[in-house]
């Protein structure tokens, strides 16, 4: 019905043009603060797996300078994110199956219906945290080709961006 490609077309039409600023500042947010939350991500669960895998406790700063230069920077040169989508849906597909482990496991416990009833209603920070990084992964799985559509395929500024907010994790 409006026509719109963007989120800063349908942001003007409904605000006006001069609040496409205001719309380019959202999805810049938006997008350095998802990657802050995925580095942080990543950096905390390879400490974690190698400590436990190899026993030995990587160095964070290390983690976070090979995450960027190895996967972040060379995808915020793509042109194309189009290949992606294969690699994302792999990737829910694997946060479906250990999700359904879990609670397959949960279940074969002797303790699961006590253990249920006493921690069902328990709420606390963590919850809270773990849906904000959950929703912050969904959502960059599926509107990343899409903000890089909006951004007209400025690979500089897609570059300064990761370089920026994983410099910051």
């Amino acid at each position: 019905r409006l026509r719109c490609e963007t989120y800063r077309e349908v942001f003007c039409i409904a605000f006006g043009n001069r609040a496409g600023t205001l719309i380019d500042g959202f999805i810049f947010t938006n997008g350095f603060f998802a990657c802050v939350a995925y580095t942080i991500l990543v950096a905390d669960f390879l400490q974690k797996a190698a400590e436990g895998l190899l026993g030995v406790v990587p160095n964070r700063i290390m983690l976070i300078a090979g995450n960027t230069c190895c996967f972040m920077l060379p995808l915020s040169h793509a042109k194309d994110l189009s290949a992606l989508r294969y690699t994302s849906m792999m990737g829910l597909m694997i946060i479906a199956f250990v999700f359904m482990f879990i609670v397959s496991d949960c279940w074969k416990s002797e303790d699961a219906p006590s253990n249920l009833k006493a921690h069902a209603v328990h709420l606390n920070m963590g919850i809270f945290r773990t849906v904000a990084l959950c929703t912050g992964a969904f959502q960059a799985h599926y509107n990343a080709p899409r903000i890089f559509k909006q951004l007209h395929g400025d690979l500089q500024a897609h570059a300064q961006t990761v370089l920026a907010s994983f410099s910051t994790a």
